[in-house]
């Protein structure tokens, strides 16, 4: 173990910030439980320490401002010297993909990616607990209206559901003709999602989420009916 006591010793001088600490006692626990799991450590902090070399301070900003720790770690995967290291030089060029394993992996982090851009444009996302508290009612109510389709809710894995923050008006409510647009629709939650989010020449260019918050609810409902029907062809 002597490579983690000279690291422990480098890393002591830093400023005695109480969470840093704690992550290195945690981390200190853990590899003193599984000393095999630090040369998997190893390799991730020097993967970080590289790519944390390579950053501006603004792009150091930007990471820190990550929603929670899975979200850093997928701002990380997604930087430019990750990608280059995952797609070889042969791919790049256009030949033919022959290692399935990279194409999965990059489609995942895009769809990962693409998710969080998703949920930035809505404003973010509420728990159930959060839900029932702005309408003031309770939790078993907003699994009621979940069920019932009267809300979008995104599955976020342990978590339980999720809900975007823009189905909510100011005032506690929800915003009106939204379950209607969520029962038309009745397709994979992300669909409506983004469907929501996508500007329509039929509402002006506006998103559907916009033209509910002015009160066009019925050019949306139809608007939906339409959609319902072209995803059925």
């Amino acid at each position: 173990m002597e490579p983690v006591k000279q690291l422990a010793r480098k890393l002591a001088v830093l400023p005695s910030d109480s969470q840093y600490i704690e992550t290195l006692v945690h981390t200190a626990e853990v590899l003193d439980r599984k000393p095999a799991g630090l040369s998997v450590f190893t390799r991730l902090l020097r993967e970080a320490i590289r790519l944390f070399e390579s950053m501006t301070p603004i792009e150091v900003a930007e990471l820190l401002a990550s929603k929670n720790d899975a979200c850093l770690l997928i701002a990380l995967a997604r930087r430019p010297e990750i990608v280059e290291e995952l797609v070889p030089l042969e791919i790049k060029e256009g030949s033919e993909y022959t290692q399935p394993e990279v194409v999965s992996t990059l489609a995942m982090l895009r769809g990962l990616a693409g998710r969080q851009e998703l949920l930035r444009a809505a404003g973010g996302t509420l728990t159930s607990q959060q839900v029932a508290k702005l309408l003031g009612v309770s939790r078993q109510a907003i699994y009621k209206k979940t069920k019932n389709n009267e809300l979008l809710a995104l599955s976020s894995g342990r978590r339980g559901n999720v809900y975007p923050a823009f189905q909510f008006t100011k005032k506690g409510k929800i915003l009106e003709g939204l379950d209607q647009v969520v029962k038309a629709i009745n397709e994979d939650p992300w669909q409506i999602l983004i469907f929501l989010l996508e500007p329509q020449a039929d509402l002006g260019n506006q998103t559907p989420i916009e033209a509910l918050r002015q009160g066009k609810t019925e050019k949306v409902v139809s608007l939906v009916r339409v959609y319902g029907e072209q995803g059925g062809n």
